[in-house]
C-alpha cells in the first residue's frame, strides 16, 4: 500500500526534481517543456503534492464503470477512482503535477486539455459533466494555449507542456514530407508526415 501511496510523488514530483538537477541546475536554460503519457490524472491536495497513485493510460482504473469504455473515457475512469480518495482537493494530470514541482504553477497546455475530453469540450472544463462526478472546473487544472509559459524557474521560463508523442516528433524531426516517425512502446505507433508544415 505504501508503495501505491507514494508512487506519484516519487515519479511525478521527485523524478522531475532530480531530472531539473541533472541537467537545469547551473545551466543558462531558456525554457523548460514537461511531456508525458496522455491521459494521466492524480490527486492533489491544497498544496499540489500527490496523495493517490498517479493513474496512466492503459490503467484498467480509466475502463471500470464507464460508459465509453474506450481510451477517449479513461479520464473519465480516472477521475471517478480518485475523486473520493482521502485528502484529494484537485485532480491533475502528469504534466500539471510536474510544472506546479517546477514553478508552483499547476496548469497544462490545451493540447494535454484536449487529451482529457469529453472533460475538456475543446474550449473549457465541461462544468455539467465534471457535477456528475462531484468535480467543479476549480479542481481541474488552468489551462494556457500551446507553449505558453505558465511560470519561471529561476530565470528559466516553464511552459504548460505537451504530451509524450508531439515532443518525441519535434527530438525526432519527423517534419519533412514522406518522414515516418515509429513509437515502440505499449503500443505501435507509426506517424508519417504528409503535409509541408514543418517544426522548423
Amino acid at each position: 500500500a505504501d508503495t501505491f501511496e507514494h508512487d506519484a510523488t516519487t515519479a511525478w514530483v521527485d523524478g522531475v526534481l532530480a531530472a531539473w538537477a541533472e541537467v537545469g541546475e547551473g545551466r543558462n536554460i531558456a525554457a523548460v517543456t514537461v511531456s508525458a503519457m496522455v491521459p494521466s490524472l492524480c490527486g492533489v491536495d491544497d498544496a499540489g503534492q500527490p496523495v493517490t497513485p498517479g493513474l496512466l493510460y492503459g490503467d484498467a482504473r480509466g475502463r471500470d464503470d464507464v460508459e465509453d469504455n474506450t481510451v477517449a473515457g479513461e479520464v473519465v475512469g480516472f477521475a471517478r477512482a480518485l475523486v473520493d480518495s482521502p485528502g484529494v482537493v484537485a485532480l491533475w494530470p502528469a504534466q500539471a503535477v510536474a510544472n506546479h514541482a517546477l514553478c508552483g504553477v499547476g496548469a497544462i497546455d490545451t493540447t494535454t486539455a484536449m487529451t482529457m475530453a469529453p472533460l475538456f469540450t475543446g474550449t473549457d472544463w465541461d462544468e455539467d459533466l465534471l457535477a456528475t462526478l462531484g468535480l467543479t472546473a476549480a479542481q481541474l487544472p488552468k489551462f494556457t494555449p500551446g507553449s505558453a509559459p505558465i511560470g519561471q524557474r529561476g530565470s528559466t521560463l516553464v511552459s504548460g507542456g505537451t504530451v509524450d508523442a508531439l515532443a518525441e516528433q519535434m527530438v525526432a524531426d519527423a517534419a519533412t514530407p514522406g518522414d515516418v516517425m515509429v513509437i515502440c512502446g505499449t503500443n505501435l505507433i507509426p506517424s508519417a508526415q504528409i503535409g509541408t508544415a514543418s517544426w522548423r
